[in-house]
């Protein structure tokens, strides 16, 4: 992973979650006045460098507050997905966002439950959740969640008095920052129901969405694409699409809350 140093001109401070550059989806990590630092939070496509640690674009553009913005990218060794600074028992928030960069929705809480090379596993409830419209409201059940470093889903797995649900969230992958969970929400959403069938959510959504909010095609093909590769897990039950999976988790959790 990286951290990219852009130099942008004519920026004013402002705080930007996220930015579209050729179709790669980067997340900010830390703003300041005309300079901010990102993280490159996919797999990387096609760069071409030109010396050392230095990737130069002569003009590459996106839209920011509906103006183009010009400048270089300077690329230097950053963070890893796993912050060294989070333990398990630690709380986290949670900060969804949409392609625009707008906030869409935060969870106050979130309790990390294990540590993977390559997702974390979190474990809340009764959370108190915030809309982008000002509606605050709390999670009815206890709900264990899984953020992935290069997939782009995060999966919950809610255990309700009639079974276990999940609802998969289709995403950019995650990015823990000041611990603070990070994604861009890209609309799509799988239920998934305690007999294994499932259903896909929120199509004319993603479709307004990809409209207005000028998603790429390599953004709309590297979605469906995931959304596919996500069906494919709940049909296997793959891991955590698993009832004792989430069972154990959970355990885990009240033994880590009560524990506090």
């Amino acid at each position: 992973m990286y951290l990219i140093s852009f130099a942008f001109f004519g920026l004013n401070n402002v705080i930007i979650p996220c930015i579209k550059y050729f179709g790669i989806v980067i997340t900010v990590f830390s703003p300041k006045k005309n300079h901010l630092k990102i993280s490159i939070i996919t797999p990387p496509y096609s760069y071409k460098i030109i010396s050392n640690n230095i990737l130069f674009v002569d003009i590459f553009y996106f839209f920011l507050q509906k103006k183009l913005i010009y400048g270089i990218i300077h690329l230097t060794e950053g963070s890893e997905f796993v912050d060294n600074n989070i333990k398990v028992g630690d709380k986290l928030q949670i900060h969804c966002y949409k392609h625009d960069g707008s906030l869409h929705r935060t969870w106050d809480e979130a309790t990390l439950l294990e540590i993977h090379d390559d997702y974390l596993v979190f474990g809340n409830n009764q959370t108190t959740v915030v809309d982008a419209d000002g509606k605050v409201w709390k999670t009815k059940e206890p709900a264990i969640m899984f953020f992935f470093k290069d997939r782009w889903f995060n999966i919950i797995g809610q255990l309700k008095d009639y079974g276990i649900y999940f609802y998969c969230n289709i995403a950019t992958p995650a990015l823990i920052d000041n611990k603070v969970i990070k994604y861009i929400d890209y609309d799509l959403d799988l239920r998934v129901f305690p007999n294994g069938s499932f259903k896909i959510l929120d199509r004319m959504e993603y479709k307004y969405h990809k409209k207005q909010m000028h998603y790429s095609n390599r953004l709309d093909f590297i979605l469906k694409y995931e959304l596919g590769n996500l069906i494919d897990m709940v049909r296997v039950r793959e891991t955590p699409f698993n009832k004792e999976v989430i069972n154990n988790y959970y355990e885990k959790y009240v033994e880590l809350t009560n524990k506090k």
